[in-house]
């Protein structure tokens, strides 16, 4: 279904006339048409994408290798006996936690103190000449030991490294853009941003021709009423039509790993979770 299918698709669902465009800029600025098309473009994308991070839909899911971030040091010096780092326009502030490496005696963790726009100073370090600039990774400042970026066009993560966060919190957490983590290797399930409408399997544009016309119906109707009766339907009909078709992944969200009296009777074998980079195939 191309775009302007789907918006006319949503309107019908709420007894609106059909738009001729997708492109609201092609309209007069003055006729109902244009005012009906503005606001089912500044809604259409959110709905897209809050649909997309609710479920595991099997045509969105992808699996990521995130690397840690480290950054280079222009300089490293003395600076009244405490190590200051020069880094043009480094956005670090006081109270950021770094991991350090390849700095030949100030390798590990240090809080940041005393930064400006282009340095920042290594708290309780004692400088000492053989100090060299190496490179450096933020890291959380308590809890986890790694802090990984999510990519900007991930919407939900569902395991970290074959975990998921809700049965395992120990191991990751998503904090904001981050995924806070105790391992140095984040290999990741998720579910991507998908915007060509093209690639979207028919299960998930029913649920989606829904999703819009209840996120809309208040601007438009202003009925209440309209909404919360759309949302039902799609949380009773088309979103179980869609698990039992498959389109999305019907593994339970709550996963168990091994016992503790199991896990301790595998020490001695490597970590799949982390190894292997497909950990949500089934073996």
């Amino acid at each position: 279904m191309d775009l302007l299918t789907l918006f006319n698709t949503s309107l019908a669902r709420l007894g609106e006339y059909r738009v001729s465009t997708t492109d609201p800029t092609s309209l007069p600025d003055t006729t109902a048409e244009r005012a009906l098309l503005e606001k089912i473009t500044l809604q259409y994308a959110q709905s897209r994408d809050n649909l997309l991070s609710r479920y595991r839909w099997s045509f969105a899911k992808d699996f990521r290798e995130v690397p840690l971030a480290y950054v280079t040091m222009t300089s490293i010096a003395n600076s009244s006996g405490v190590a200051q780092v020069t880094l043009a326009a480094h956005g670090l502030t006081d109270g950021m936690w770094l991991l350090l490496e390849n700095t030949v005696g100030t390798d590990g963790r240090w809080k940041v103190t005393g930064s400006t726009t282009n340095t920042f100073k290594l708290e309780g370090s004692v400088w000492n000449a053989n100090i060299v600039a190496g490179r450096y990774v933020v890291v959380p400042a308590f809890g986890y030991d790694y802090r990984y970026e999510i990519p900007s066009d991930v919407l939900r993560v569902n395991t970290v490294n074959g975990k998921m966060a809700s049965t395992d919190r120990t191991t990751w957490l998503r904090v904001g853009k981050f995924i806070h983590s105790c391992s140095p290797v984040c290999k990741m399930s998720v579910i991507q941003q998908i915007t060509n409408p093209a690639l979207f399997p028919a299960e998930f544009t029913e649920c989606l021709v829904v999703q819009l016309a209840a996120d809309i119906s208040m601007s438009i109707s202003g009925a209440n009423a309209d909404r919360q009766g759309l949302l039902q339907e799609l949380e009773t009909i088309h979103i179980p039509k869609a698990r039992m078709n498959n389109a999305i992944d019907r593994k339970q969200d709550t996963e168990q790993g091994p016992s503790g009296a199991v896990s301790s009777r595998l020490t001695w074998e490597y970590d799949r979770s982390v190894y292997d980079p497909y950990p949500d195939i089934q073996r």
